[in-house]
């Protein structure tokens, strides 16, 4: 997984057997604006702010129902304390390169 300190976003996936996985996945402009957030995630999403290891990053999850995605709750709960009861695709991003 060299890929990690590579990229600078990841999408986290999840499925009905509730197997986690991360695919990196870039941007499509410098910035991840408000309409490429509506493309990957749909129109009512929100933006968490991470703490520890993983200050400067956020995640950006749907507030539409999915699959209960484990693998992003569990490093919520590394980094925050506390499940957020994540649900379907996660994007971990860069708080910089998040422009609304």
């Amino acid at each position: 997984m060299s890929w990690i300190k590579e990229k600078h976003s990841w999408v986290i996936h999840t499925n009905e057997d509730k197997r986690g996985w991360f695919d990196p996945l870039d941007p499509p402009h410098e910035f991840w604006k408000r309409e490429d957030l509506v493309n990957l995630l749909g129109e009512s999403f929100e933006v968490v702010a991470l703490k520890g290891k993983w200050s400067g990053q956020v995640f950006v999850h749907s507030r539409s129902q999915g699959f209960s995605n484990e693998l992003a709750d569990n490093l919520a709960m590394e980094s925050l304390g506390r499940y957020l009861e994540l649900r379907g695709k996660v994007l971990m991003t860069k708080e910089s390169l998040i422009s609304l």
